[in-house]
């Protein structure tokens, strides 16, 4: 059986034996690979799932204005009646709560460093853009005294007035 392909003449015997060699050829290149090839290898592999993670865990964090604790600081470094990060947040939150049909929720987490990070959200806004917002501060009590070390702020926007989820973008 003869084949042509752009002025190229195979018998049925010659592609076999392309076929073969390339074979030969791949088995020979794969028992060189050293032990240093291989280590390389998987360090490469594990080196790109790293990456891959990292993408991932970047791409769902939220973005944050940060804003400037040292206005609040000062307002409160001389309070000794704040006994609760949720109230330290209610101070700094100065919105009335009974706006419509909105929900405000505060929630913290202890950190490491005795540290506190309390979250506020204020959904159900009485806005034309903004439904929600979010406030994200640090803060640590020395004392009988609160240092706000962070405040980092971002929003979500109404249907049809930009971004439904937690972000910096303005609102339409």
């Amino acid at each position: 059986m003869i084949w042509k392909y752009k002025t190229l003449t195979y018998t049925f015997a010659e592609i076999t034996l392309n076929k073969n060699q390339a074979y030969n050829q791949f088995r020979v290149y794969m028992r060189s690979l050293s032990a240093y090839n291989l280590v390389s290898t998987h360090f490469m592999r594990q080196l790109f799932g790293l990456i891959i993670t990292l993408t991932f865990l970047a791409s769902c964090s939220e973005p944050y204005i940060k804003l400037d604790p040292n206005t609040f600081n000062e307002k409160i470094s001389s309070r000794a009646d704040i006994q609760t990060p949720e109230k330290l947040m209610e101070i700094y939150y100065d919105n009335p709560t009974s706006e419509g049909n909105s929900k405000r929720t505060i929630q913290t987490k202890v950190l490491g460093d005795n540290s506190v990070e309390i979250t506020l959200i204020h959904e159900g806004l009485q806005d034309d853009s903004e439904s929600g917002e979010k406030i994200v501060m640090t803060a640590k009590q020395i004392g009988q005294t609160w240092s706000v070390i962070e405040i980092k702020k971002n929003w979500k926007c109404r249907n049809g007035r930009g971004h439904k989820s937690w972000g910096t973008t303005p609102c339409y």
